[in-house]
């Protein structure tokens, strides 16, 4: 399998980062995950979007250009590979320049990885750990420093689950290690955890959000607690290359897989239509 590192086609037992790197000393990384479906990347616009607000917020300053020139390597690098479905993961550090200067040379890497995970329901636990509810970064900032996100999904798997559901360090609902959370309510009102409540801004959450209101589903984003979640007729978690999923369990309380589905059947159509409409602007 081959990677782009800084724009040169390598093998991936070949590419190597400098050891002054400031990704590995620091943790000084941002990235993004695509999802890649029929060799095309879905919502590559709304992704791009996020990172330049990361690196805005970062005072990084890319060429004149960059996101074309990003999207010309995707291609380059995903017809290399014949690589038709699964993640394209675009990391990106500010090289082997201290952090608090200015970005002379960074450090690009597109890699292609394997879907971790085909099915089509979710096993989810509650994690011991919490995400810190201040926080000097904005949620759309997606950093590769993610210590919560990390052990929380260890604990899961150590556990026996696929992923695991975080609270804030208010005692807030937050989001899954690497998904953001929706639920439905006793009431049948579809909810989400709001942007304050240290989750991540996530593009699939946001088109979800969007499908919802353009269909009149009625959906609410705001700060709700582990109770209110365990009272839930369904519980749902989405990413980028899982979309909207229904979750059979959390922890001991089980789902019907089939009603979940039922359930946002017309709000999965919806997303999986603006997903894509979203491969032919790729």
């Amino acid at each position: 399998m081959k990677v782009d590192l800084n724009a040169s086609l390598i093998d991936s037992e070949e590419a190597f980062l400098s050891v002054m790197d400031s990704g590995f000393l620091y943790g000084y990384a941002i990235y993004e995950t695509f999802y890649v479906l029929h060799g095309k990347v879905a919502f590559f616009e709304e992704h791009i979007s996020r990172f330049l607000q990361a690196c805005d917020f970062l005072k990084i300053n890319l060429k004149e250009g960059f996101s074309q020139l990003l999207k010309d390597r995707m291609k380059r690098l995903i017809h290399e590979n014949q690589f038709q479905k699964g993640r394209l993961r675009f990391t990106f550090s500010s090289g082997t320049t201290l952090p608090w200067t200015e970005v002379v040379k960074p450090t690009e890497l597109l890699s292609l990885h394997p879907l971790l995970n085909e099915a089509n329901q979710i096993r989810l636990c509650i994690s011991k750990y919490k995400k810190p509810t201040k926080t000097v970064l904005p949620p759309f900032v997606k950093y590769t420093a993610n210590y919560p996100s990390v052990l929380s999904f260890r604990e899961a798997k150590e556990r026996g689950y696929d992923e695991a559901l975080l609270v804030n360090s208010d005692e807030f609902l937050s989001e899954g290690s690497f998904c953001n959370l929706f639920f439905i309510s006793k009431e049948g009102v579809l909810k989400t955890p709001s942007l304050d409540c240290a989750i991540l801004d996530g593009v699939t959450r946001k088109m979800i959000i969007q499908a919802a209101k353009t269909l009149g589903i009625q959906i609410e984003e705001g700060k709700y607690r582990m109770d209110e979640l365990l009272d839930a007729k369904f519980i749902y978690i989405s990413s980028s290359t899982r979309g909207l999923m229904p979750a059979v369990c959390l922890e001991e309380k089980q789902y019907d897989y089939e009603e979940a589905y039922i359930a946002v059947e017309t709000l999965q159509k919806s997303f999986l239509e603006l997903q894509e409409t979203s491969l032919t602007y790729f």
